[in-house]
């Protein structure tokens, strides 16, 4: 009996010694929503929180959807279960457990998710899977359980032709291209990839146009200028750019939905150096992250008169270089004819 009771107290005891806090953070969180979707039909469950995280939970493959306005109309089980809440969804997180993604299952635009946790235990998804980029900079950022090896194990499936019935209720027939592996869950490689369950950066990025910078530029040119970022939970984050020296002019180009300043271009005005910055700023001022671009205006009629010095110098000691190059390849060419 006193052994019995010992047990008891140190029950209680272990049971009085767990945080309330733990408890709190739990009572915070409220089901909005929650289903089945797996590919066996209660393989897989999905739950909808109301802080804006899904979370797929089971084992195995989900079920393979296909939006469609036919689809809608006739209710298809082919439509993913939470579609009417995808403008709430805000983090997407496969559990452990679970070994595929269907195909169109996040595939709406435009997103309000910005982050996806992706299990170790991930065997494949669908080109389709998932909306990574936009056209107004924002990027998913993908936090993957495994290690950067394991993530060039998991295919990459796309299809070449899929049938349905004529409800848009089923599927027919679907054919599938040879499968990729190691690829980002966007369209290329170079996404926003965290492995080993990394919390993804907070960052804002500049892009010249075509993603590549031509050299200076000279009076009256225009180059435009992108931005990419990453914001995560910062929703009230704004960016702004800024340009550093007279050589040129800013004007705002585009804008985002929600009226962020996406891309501006920059006309050279004179000669000189100057430099393009976008920062990613929180609602209290606090600068998040930043990002320049390097550029010169080359406007001779504006140069200074050390300049144009500078650049004769440059331009005789160039010519010169080049005359006794051609001079030396001359010599040998002789020389190998001579000589034999």
């Amino acid at each position: 009996m006193k052994r019995l009771i010992s047990i008891m107290l140190c029950a209680i005891l272990a049971f009085t010694a767990i945080p309330l806090s733990a408890f709190a953070a739990e009572e915070e969180r409220t089901v909005v929503d929650s289903g089945v979707c797996g590919a066996q039909g209660d393989n897989l469950t999905w739950t909808l929180y109301d802080d804006g995280e899904i979370v797929i939970s089971g084992e195995g493959e989900m079920m393979f959807y296909c939006i469609s306005e036919k689809g809608l109309e006739n209710s298809s089980p082919l439509i993913p279960p939470w579609y009417d809440h995808f403008e709430d969804i805000r983090v997407i997180t496969v559990e452990e457990g679970v070994t595929g993604i269907g195909d169109d299952a996040f595939d709406y635009y435009p997103r309000a998710y910005y982050r996806v946790n992706l299990p170790k235990s991930l065997e494949y998804y669908y080109h389709g899977s998932f909306v990574a980029s936009h056209a107004d900079g924002t990027t998913l950022a993908c936090s993957y359980a495994g290690s950067q090896a394991d993530w060039r194990k998991v295919e990459k499936r796309s299809w070449t032709s899929l049938r349905l019935n004529i409800e848009c209720t089923e599927v027919v027939e679907i054919k599938h291209r040879d499968p990729s592996y190691g690829w980002g869950i966007s369209d290329n490689a170079s996404d926003d990839t965290y492995y080993n369950g990394e919390e993804p950066e907070v960052y804002c990025r500049v892009v010249e146009h075509n993603s590549m910078p031509y050299g200076p530029l000279e009076k009256g040119d225009k180059e435009a200028m992108h931005v990419r970022y990453h914001m995560g939970e910062n929703t009230d984050a704004k960016i702004v750019w800024e340009t550093q020296g007279d050589a040129c002019t800013m004007e705002v180009t585009e804008y985002s939905a929600s009226g962020m300043p996406v891309e501006v271009e920059i006309t050279a005005v004179t000669h000189g150096d100057f430099v393009v910055t976008a920062k990613l700023v929180a609602a209290d001022g606090t600068v998040l992250c930043s990002d320049s671009a390097d550029y010169s205006s080359y406007v001779r009629e504006d140069m200074t008169f050390k300049e144009k010095v500078d650049e004769f110098f440059k331009e005789t000691l160039g010519m010169a270089a080049w005359y006794l190059y051609m001079i030396r390849l001359l010599s040998l060419l002789i020389g190998m004819s001579i000589f034999g």
